[in-house]
């Protein structure tokens, strides 16, 4: 065995990259966290102990603690339709005072209708509903991306589902979590899943109480955790995922008189939860105010900062910077986006593609050496419409030259510390054929076809469902008419006897009438009767006195009249 061999490796990797190395290793190690991503690759062909060094998770850890101090290193992520399959994904550093445009990244997935759930740690989570496919996607590490599996909880419909994006650091865990609701209208019971990159695998979780969200993607993320704006128990409340104790929490609103507020957006305030309340008047943002929560002895939300007027038709608010400035979106045909700097007030206007600024969508990100088990290299499967069917590496399409990387064989070259050769291959008319595909290209072409199975799948079976359903309805439907027309005809039956009831009602009027009548007559012919007895009555005693006159010698005077 060479005893040159045994020496290599005998030492360990740091030691072996500090040799020849004037500055102390844990110096150097602090100023090469400090470089973006790019630069640290280059780095790595220098020599294989130092790459061995760069490719450590405590190098990664140490980056990621160092590099996002510097506010210049702060970018967003612009996410626009380009067509209706594909997309264009550009980064934008708006910390920076130069005018710059975004610069586009090669990087193109999945089916139209996409969206951006989050970003944690330079890692993007995205989402496409209509093929129920979710990735994880790290921009600076050469777009290398991971398709997550097929989630447990199925949804008829995209609007009954809610992502979220979280970072457990403790644990090096990024977690996406699913929020189903079991009606589109978002006010009945919900079910919920979370994935873990380190388990890799989806696990049902207990929620412990009712809720709803409003959105389709959380609304915030702050220290890795997911927040989304939603009900409980009617009541409005911010609802986040404690990605360490895997649990749902409740945060409560700023105390705000909402029906002056034309906009309010929940971010990321310099590390803390924070919401920007925007009071505007015919589209222009007369003041601006940000409220920071603080959960330490329970003093709630204040009032951090007021600004105003803001001399911008505002429509929304799209992002917040870790410094600060806030991009917002301008109520106008051309949809401008400015950044809005908090801290001197100026508005510096950002540079939007125009086949993004209809759909495009913004997040924060910071560019992190975070890998994920499982990430592979960025393919694009193009539709069939648009190659005869010919599926193809998205380099093909994208760029003038394709770098590669050749891997270094150490039992070839013991002695050699360059272990990676670029090459270039030009892109003309023979870069257009046919080239080997890898394995996780047929990987993702056979996952997209078995999506498409199970969609088609899942409508037949809808359908067949639905077709079931109409009939029901139909027996429904001709039983009620049946039941209407006993109801028609029971009702007929008693409009006959309310009108029977009247006659009858009307026929006793009339005798009723008839006897009072006949009663007046009775009365009339009783006085004449009692008028005719009283004269009757006068004449008898009048001829009494007068029969008694004649015959008594005494007089009538001694004569009693008739009883």
């Amino acid at each position: 065995m060479d005893p040159k061999r045994n020496r290599k490796n005998s030492e360990s990797p740091t030691a072996g990259a500090m040799a020849d190395c004037v500055l102390p290793e844990n110096i150097m190690l602090c100023i090469l966290s400090r470089l973006p991503v790019k630069s640290i690759h280059r780095f790595k062909s220098v020599c294989k102990p130092l790459r061995d060094v760069l490719s450590t998770q405590e190098f990664a850890k140490m980056h990621r603690a160092q590099f996002p101090k510097n506010p210049e290193n702060q970018s967003v992520v612009i996410y626009g339709s380009r067509s209706n399959l594909h997309h264009t994904v550009s980064l934008l550093k708006i910390e920076s005072d130069e005018e710059k445009k975004p610069t586009k990244l090669d990087l193109t997935i999945g089916s139209f209708p996409a969206e951006i759930v989050g970003c944690c740690n330079g890692v993007i989570c995205s989402s496409f509903p209509r093929d129920e496919i979710i990735d994880l996607w790290n921009p600076a590490l050469n777009n290398m991306y991971k398709l997550l599996p097929f989630p447990d909880l199925k949804v008829e419909d995209p609007d009954m589902l809610s992502l979220g994006f979280g970072y457990n650091e403790e644990a090096d865990d990024f977690k996406v979590i699913r929020i189903v609701h079991s009606e589109k209208n978002r006010k009945s019971s919900i079910r919920v899943e979370v994935y873990s990159s380190n388990s890799e695998s989806w696990s049902t979780i207990d929620v412990g109480f009712q809720f709803s969200v409003f959105y389709n993607r959380n609304s915030a993320i702050v220290n890795g955790s997911p927040y989304w704006a939603g009900l409980v128990d009617e009541k409005l409340v911010l609802i986040w995922f404690d990605v360490r104790e895997m649990v749902f929490k409740i945060v409560p609103p700023p105390d705000l008189i909402y029906e002056d507020v034309n906009d309010l957006q929940f971010v990321d305030w310099k590390g803390d939860l924070g919401a920007l309340v925007g009071k505007k008047n015919d589209d222009r943002v007369l003041s601006l105010d940000v409220w920071v929560f603080d959960d330490v002895g329970n003093v709630g939300w204040t009032k951090h900062r007021s600004f105003g007027p803001i001399e911008l038709k505002v429509h929304r608010f799209l992002e917040c910077s870790k410094n600060g400035k806030i991009l917002v979106g301008e109520c106008s045909k051309d949809g401008k986006v400015f950044v809005f700097d908090t801290e001197n007030g100026g508005v510096k206007e950002i540079v939007i593609d125009e086949a993004q600024k209809s759909t495009f969508q913004i997040c924060g990100y910071t560019e992190s050496l975070a890998y994920i088990n499982g990430m592979e290299p960025q393919y694009c499967i193009f539709d069939d419409s648009d190659l005869n069917g010919t599926p193809i590496l998205v380099q093909e399409l994208v760029g003038e030259s394709v770098v590669g990387v050749q891997a270094h064989d150490e039992d070839e070259d013991e002695d050699a510390d360059q272990h990676m050769v670029a090459h270039t291959v030009e892109a003309g008319e023979s870069s257009r054929a046919p080239l080997p595909m890898p394995d996780d290209f047929w990987v993702a072409f056979e996952r997209r076809n078995k999506v498409e199975d199970e969609r088609h799948s899942f409508v037949c079976d809808r359908v067949k469902a639905m077709e079931n359903e109409l009939f029901c309805l139909r027996d429904k439907l001709a039983g009620y008419r049946a039941d209407a027309e006993a109801y028609r005809r029971e009702v007929a039956g008693y409009r006959d006897d309310v009108d029977a009831y009247r006659r009858e009602v009307a026929a006793g009027h009339e005798r009723a009438n008839d006897a009072y009548r006949r009663a007046d007559e009775a009365y009339l012919k009783a006085d004449e009767n009692s008028a005719s007895l009283h004269r009757t009555e006068s004449m008898v005693r009048a001829l009494f006195q007068h029969s008694c006159a004649i015959t008594s010698p005494s007089g009538p005077e001694h004569m009693d009249p008739p009883p």
